[in-house]
């Protein structure tokens, strides 16, 4: 096999411990070193020889428990489960707005998704809903983090959706692909305990992957 300058330069990440220009497919944290990025890598590898399996015993992946900071495209798979649920629930995929839940939704007004190892940053879920405004309660905390290890994105539309509380205050947090911050992919709405400003201050938000 001819040493090619692209190899040469793989090689020489590879002895300093840096992740090849090349590789840089999707967004990462600086920091990481290429041993780190191929153990990741290799996770993202397995989930969909995982997807693939799941496909293949239920002929339908809307069950299988995504690790959505896993996909190369996470929007992708946003639009993939907003036009599947349009479909469902016989509207347009603009009538649609997304939430989020602890439990699967038995209303057959609402399309489900689990998802698995998402990160709430600076907060926590003290209650899967709140009954005055049908949303996640979210409130502060002294963690750094907070791990979900399963939840569920609900597309349902707009006007059935309670999205809004007069009486209880809501804050729209931001989705990001991983802990970067780079690469913003939705928001979400909560209900929250105490000021509203506090959690915008904190730099409250999710992620997807670490």
């Amino acid at each position: 096999m001819a040493m090619t300058n692209e190899l040469r330069s793989v090689l020489a990440c590879v002895k300093s411990g840096a992740v090849p220009e090349k590789w840089k497919i999707y967004e990462y944290t600086d920091s990481w070193t290429i041993t780190m990025w191929l153990e990741d890598f290799s996770k993202r590898i397995t989930q969909l020889e995982e997807i693939g399996a799941f496909w293949k015993n239920t002929n339908d992946v809307a069950g299988f428990e995504l690790w959505i900071g896993g996909l190369i495209q996470p929007s992708a798979w946003l639009t993939a489960t907003r036009q599947t649920a349009a479909l469902k629930l016989g509207k347009a995929m603009e009538e649609l707005v997304l939430g989020i839940s602890q439990s699967p939704s038995g209303s057959d007004k609402v399309s489900s998704y689990p998802v698995v190892n998402m990160v709430i940053m600076g907060a926590k879920i003290t209650a899967t809903r709140s009954p005055s405004g049908g949303l996640p309660h979210l409130d502060t905390t002294n963690e750094t983090m907070s791990p979900l290890q399963r939840v569920y994105l609900d597309w349902a539309a707009s006007e059935s959706r309670q999205v809004k509380s007069k009486s209880v205050p809501t804050v729209q947090l931001p989705v990001y692909r991983n802990s970067t911050r780079q690469d913003l992919l939705f928001t979400l709405d909560f209900n929250v305990i105490g000021n509203v400003q506090q959690y915008y201050e904190r730099g409250v938000a999710l992620v997807a992957a670490m």
